[in-house]
């Protein structure tokens, strides 16, 4: 979920392939969390459609670079980059067979 003034749910079953993924796919170091804030998950929750939000967090919860004057390409962590990247195309394939609700991807 997320949302600072109002929490935007994600979908239950989406929320929970996740998980089983992050777990036992070799993702160990993926980790659900409720964000403060507003992503562009928030548009598809808000409509109602099925999507899922990756960020890249700080221990204390807050995102990292996140639109600041710091947030430059050339100071992207391209391992944390690729990870996510792997990570979402494992929920789209599983979602593919069929292991979780529509999904719309942005």
């Amino acid at each position: 979920s997320e949302g600072a003034l109002e929490r935007l749910p994600y979908p239950p079953r989406l929320r929970e392939l996740a998980r089983r993924l992050a777990e036992g796919g070799g993702f160990a170091d993926v980790t659900p969390a409720d964000f403060v804030g507003h992503t562009d998950g928030a548009v598809l929750a808000r409509r109602g459609l099925h999507g899922l939000s990756l960020l890249a967090l700080e221990e204390d919860g807050a995102p990292r670079e996140d639109h600041g004057e710091r947030d430059l390409p050339d100071r992207m962590e391209m391992e944390t980059l690729v990870r996510a990247a792997d990570f979402a195309a494992a929920v789209v394939v599983s979602h593919w067979r069929g292991e979780s609700d529509p999904l719309a991807v942005v």
